[in-house]
């Protein structure tokens, strides 16, 4: 279990604990060098997204992720709420609008099955009656984990705490999206 460190050691873990469970079917000839030393490539990417419109966004990141991947990429990096944009407001207050950007983690679940490729990408998810801003992680063809953001900005400009809880306030550990019992939560205990 990861100390108390954040994001990427929650990452790390879910990672970790994906490869554990032998899910990894294709490895890339290239990524199976790279780990072989430790190393894998990254790339992050800011795709060009629509505030509200899933599907338009879905499409984009799905053309960056082959890019990247094509370009000898292992992870995919997307922004915070790259599935909805982030500027949503009182939208994210609608429920089919976010369990609209839930099922759309099935559809990248479907892209990633052929690809080789793991993707990040942020997404709102609901749980027990509070939305979350999450990062998803997706991979061979499964949704191995959701991770809610821990510490929710508050100041100036931004209100996500007027939309979202803090990982603190989830109380699963794990959540359903279509057919897949996802792994819900930071990995450790707040």
């Amino acid at each position: 279990m990861p100390q108390k460190c954040g994001f990427f050691n929650t990452l790390l873990y879910l990672c970790y604990m994906y490869r554990c469970r032998s899910y990894l079917k294709v490895i890339p000839i290239m990524a199976l060098r790279l780990a072989d030393f430790g190393i894998v490539r990254v790339a992050t990417i800011a795709p060009e997204l629509k505030v509200a419109d899933i599907d338009y966004n879905i499409d984009k990141i799905m053309e960056a992720a082959s890019d990247a991947a094509n370009n000898g990429a292992n992870i995919v990096l997307f922004p915070e709420l790259a599935v909805t944009g982030y500027t949503c407001g009182d939208l994210f207050f609608q429920r089919d609008f976010v369990k609209a950007a839930e099922q759309s983690l099935l559809d990248l679940a479907e892209f990633t099955s052929g690809s080789g490729v793991t993707l990040i990408v942020g997404v709102p998810v609901e749980d027990s009656g509070k939305l979350f801003n999450c990062a998803a992680v997706i991979s061979q063809g499964s949704i191995l984990g959701i991770i809610p953001k821990s510490f929710l900005c508050n100041t100036s400009q931004y209100y996500e705490e007027r939309w979202f809880s803090a990982a603190r306030d989830s109380v699963s550990t794990e959540i359903i999206i279509g057919d897949f019992d996802v792994p819900f939560g930071t990995g450790y205990a707040v």
